[in-house]
């Protein structure tokens, strides 16, 4: 037989499980809280955002891109710089060349690099190379507009011909390096 309880001890019981059920749960929610302060409170972080050197700029992790502060303008990357260094670079242009001027491109172009050069660009318009059906402007390589050509290829390279600068195979990559180069950052 199951022995009776006085209300008052079944009060009491009850009372003392709520208190122990109390201090669990507080020593959880401290716990975790001290936790979460400690894990994003080292050195390569930014008020909870990651962040990276590469020589003398500081990289930082937004969503899904890294965010670069540089004399006054912020500019966006899907890369950081030693992370595109195996990439054949075949041009030596600065951001001086582009600057004040029309930006034309031929192909896909990467949204992400026109973003970046809207600071220097008067304006970005895409161009084709040949007499094609496209109502767009005719463009030479040979002419002194300076023209991004983005073309497919199994090889990631940027490299010139005359006054056109080819950025092919992973074009995502290729036009980070490309405006790192322009920036005079790799």
């Amino acid at each position: 037989m199951k022995k009776i309880e006085k209300k008052e001890d079944k009060l009491k019981k009850e009372q003392k499980q709520q208190k122990i059920l109390c201090i669990v749960l507080g020593l959880i929610l401290l716990g975790s809280t001290l936790g979460f302060a400690f894990m994003n409170n080292s050195s390569n972080t930014t008020n909870g955002y990651e962040k990276r050197e590469y020589g003398t700029r500081t990289f930082v992790r937004g969503m899904n891109y890294w965010e670069l502060e540089d004399n006054g303008n912020i500019y966006y990357f899907n890369y950081l710089p030693d992370e595109l260094l195996n990439i054949s670079v075949n041009y030596n242009g600065t951001m001086s060349d582009f600057q004040n001027s029309v930006f034309y491109y031929v192909g896909n172009f990467n949204n992400r690099l026109l973003t970046n050069m809207q600071n220097y660009v008067l304006r970005y318009q895409e161009a084709k190379l040949n007499d094609s059906d496209k109502d767009v402007p005719l463009k030479y390589c040979n002419s002194t507009d300076n023209i991004v050509v983005f073309e497919n290829s199994n090889i990631t390279s940027i490299y010139s011909v005359d006054n056109c600068v080819y950025i092919s195979g992973d074009t995502s990559k290729a036009s980070d390096l490309f405006f790192y180069k322009l920036l005079g950052i790799v």
